[in-house]
């Protein structure tokens, strides 16, 4: 970000993941290679090798997804950002439920298929907070602790401050007990109206048994509105779709590229945004990611937070105003997050998909090579391929360009985002 020469620059694709526990009752505690499955704990390491000596390659985070290469007591895995490594089985899970408010159903997976379903109740008819949960089994019910989404919601509604949002965000990523007293988004799987509150959930006993011998503690539990939204969640192409149409309502007013943009803009956190008729490179990428579902101003902002290893280089100390509009620290959240991909412009077109972020060096001296963004757009250049949607340079709008000649700008970054549910 920030002025340059009149350059063409390029942008990151993503992808995106999670992770399922494995050494319990009805769940496999050897991995299956070809498969998925995510992390049961929090801070597991990504190891270089078979071996808890093997040098530690990445810290993961809980419930992150990940790619099965070989199976055994040790998972050889691809993490995000395409990095190989090994992980134990006992820490991985390929077992997770759903519920699905709309139809009044918890759906149990194991290994990725649906194993089981049950019939559920809604507290005082109110459904509980959609979005990913980490359960705990206490005593004779279960608890979904608030997720991540549940801590910016509460902060957005001015339920809480942002010095307790601080305090509380390291125990919803730990999956702590205390997250629950600390902001309301929680609710609990009971098994009797009586003494049940606002936005529990009511099973049978079967099937709170069934999930209790066959999910671990901190297992994932994701409640979607109905069942079209877990549809629309599984489908890589809805994304695609989300992050395409966003492209076409942002050229119908492109914003201009203008020095104030450029620089420090006060706005409110989460979901802040620069002037909508402005912008720098970064903000039209993360204009479309928003419509898309995912608020990547929050996302890097807590992961810088949680992970200032990640970002030592470049963030000395977190600000939810503007690192988010860095492509370096984007590139940094997206190793960490998403799907990377070929970099090689003249492989096939169809290596590049619609919504793809893409990230480039424009060759100018501004100490970093990561210093344009974009996305992969639908519509195709002279030479059939994908034309990428960006914001070049000072004094210019919104729009189409061919940045994937293979000459001028190098492509040094190609992402793909997953699952919006996900992040």
């Amino acid at each position: 970000m920030g002025q340059r020469k009149s350059t063409p620059l390029i942008g990151i694709v993503l992808f995106i993941a999670f992770l399922v526990p494995a050494s319990v009752p009805g769940i496999c505690g050897l991995c299956m290679a070809g498969e998925t499955a995510h992390v049961i704990r929090p801070g597991v390491n990504l190891r270089a090798g078979a071996s808890m000596s093997a040098t530690s390659l990445r810290t993961l985070d809980l419930h992150q997804e990940l790619e099965l290469l070989k199976n055994g007591e040790w998972c050889e895995v691809i993490a995000p950002g395409g990095v190989r490594g090994y992980v134990r089985s006992d820490l991985l899970a390929r077992t997770q439920a759903e519920i699905h408010v709309q139809e009044k159903r918890l759906v149990f997976f194991r290994n990725g298929k649906q194993a089981e379903s049950f019939d559920i109740d809604l507290c005082q008819d109110t459904p509980p907070t959609m979005g990913r949960h980490c359960l705990r089994f206490i005593d004779n019910k279960a608890e979904a602790l608030p997720g991540r989404a549940d801590l910016r919601l509460a902060l957005q509604e001015k339920r809480i401050t942002y010095a307790r949002y601080l305090k509380t965000l390291p125990l919803v990523n730990q999956c702590e007990p205390t997250a629950m007293d600390a902001v309301a988004g929680g609710f609990g799987l009971v098994t009797t109206e009586d003494g049940c509150a606002k936005g529990d959930v009511i099973v049978k006993k079967q099937a709170l048994d069934t999930l209790r011998g066959a999910l671990p503690d901190m297992a994932r539990l994701d409640v979607f509105d109905s069942r079209g939204d877990v549809e629309k969640s599984r489908d890589p192409a809805w994304m695609r779709r989300q992050l395409t149409d966003s492209m076409h309502r942002q050229l119908e007013t492109p914003a201009l590229y203008t020095s104030a943009a450029c620089g420090f803009v006060a706005m409110p956190y989460p979901m802040g945004d620069v002037p909508l008729d402005q912008a720098v490179c970064t903000d039209v990428v993360i204009r479309a990611l928003r419509d898309a579902g995912v608020d990547l101003q929050a996302l890097m902002h807590e992961d810088a937070i949680l992970h200032p290893g990640r970002y030592k280089r470049w963030i000395k100390s977190p600000n939810h105003q503007i690192d988010h509009r860095r492509t370096r620290n984007i590139r940094t959240w997206l190793e960490h997050h998403a799907q990377a991909l070929p970099l090689d412009v003249f492989m096939s077109a169809e290596i590049f998909r619609p919504g793809d972020v893409l990230i480039m060096d424009t060759g100018v001296s501004n100490g970093t090579p990561y210093d344009h963004i974009g996305l992969v757009s639908d519509a195709a250049g002279p030479d059939g391929r994908p034309l990428v949607f960006n914001i070049w340079d000072i004094n210019m709008r919104t729009r189409y360009m061919n940045l994937l000649e293979g000459t001028y700008p190098e492509l040094v970054g190609h992402y793909r985002l997953g699952r919006a549910i996900g992040y």
